[in-house]
């Protein structure tokens, strides 16, 4: 009966050491950022442009920096930048498939888009020709429909969910920071 327990035990601590070497294997590196929440004026002084648009497409691929996702955007309104009719975020994280495992990688704040989705983005520019949306998720903010209007969905400390054309002006005078100050330094 002794016999029988020890070779149970010798079993089981065999399993767990099968197990945590089988999750050791397949798994992948883990980095840490803290992120400072920026105010409305911090995003949009940080950017570059500041667009409305349309998820037309989405591709995911990976390089020596990791896995990334690049998202096609149909801009249909521009609050400030030169943005173009169409532009391509790229955020970090993704999918991609190996010839055995389908992966997905997530980023902890990397905005992620579908097909069809509608955002206000206020996007800086990045050396391959890209964008990148300013503080990560927090320079992405979902316009939804409601009863035939435009909603930018805006954090309560920011105003709060409000027309597309308010939202476009808060974005403009975030940009331009607080009126007179240009007087004040002469």
């Amino acid at each position: 009966m002794r016999l029988k327990k020890k070779a149970l035990g010798l079993v089981s601590a065999g399993l767990v050491v099968g197990a945590f070497a089988t999750t050791s294997a397949i798994s992948t590196s883990s980095y840490a950022t803290t992120m400072t929440r920026l105010s409305l004026s911090e995003i949009a002084q940080s950017s570059s442009a500041c667009v409305i648009g349309e998820a037309i497409s989405v591709n995911y691929g990976r390089d020596a920096n990791g896995v990334f996702t690049l998202t096609t955007f149909r801009v249909t309104k521009s609050a400030f930048g030169d943005a173009g009719n169409t532009v391509v975020v790229r955020s970090t994280g993704g999918r991609y498939k190996t010839s055995k495992l389908s992966v997905v990688a997530v980023t902890a704040s990397s905005p992620s888009f579908m097909v069809g989705d509608q955002a206000m983005l206020f996007l800086t520019s990045a050396s391959d020709g890209n964008y990148a949306v300013t503080g990560f998720s927090q320079g992405a903010f979902a316009v939804r429909q409601r009863g035939g209007q435009s909603l930018v969905a805006l954090p309560n400390d920011m105003g709060g969910a409000t027309g597309l054309t308010t939202a476009i002006d808060r974005a403009i005078s975030a940009r331009s920071g607080p009126a007179g100050l240009g007087s004040l330094e002469q």
